[in-house]
């Protein structure tokens, strides 16, 4: 995707603050528009339906609808990279 990992000591996130806003930019933005998002800003009825749908579909029959494809979910991150950068 090209994307150059930055190292720090653990615990020290301070140290690379231009990371950790990227990282929120980026990805955490990224995944709020995906259906199958379960993170804590969501509605709880909602986060708890789109967890049990997507593990009873995985279990029943290997993939959901709720993820994406990899090639789909690749082509998402290049765009959102992309339009980062500009």
């Amino acid at each position: 995707l090209g994307i150059e990992p930055a190292h720090t000591l653990p615990y020290g996130a301070q140290a690379k603050g231009v990371i950790e806003r990227a990282h929120q930019t980026i990805w955490v933005r990224l995944a709020r528009r995906l259906p199958s998002y379960v993170g804590a800003d969501r509605d709880r009825e909602a986060r708890l339906a789109a967890h049990k749908r997507s593990r009873a579909d995985l279990k029943a029959i290997g993939a959901s609808p709720l993820l994406p494809s990899w090639g789909a979910f690749r082509a998402m991150c290049e765009a959102e990279v992309t339009a980062y950068n500009a």
